[in-house]
């Protein structure tokens, strides 16, 4: 594995809470809440 590609996942790792979260703040249904959390963590 990459160092940028270990980094990126260490930062995924240790901020995917907040992920999260802004993921619940956009819709109430968990399949939703998973798909957002995909697309975002994909843009970054």
């Amino acid at each position: 594995m990459k160092e940028t590609e270990s980094t990126f996942l260490d930062l995924i790792n240790r901020h995917k809470a907040i992920i999260h979260k802004i993921s619940k703040m956009y819709t109430d249904d968990a399949e939703e809440q998973r798909d957002l959390f995909q697309e975002i963590v994909l843009q970054l």
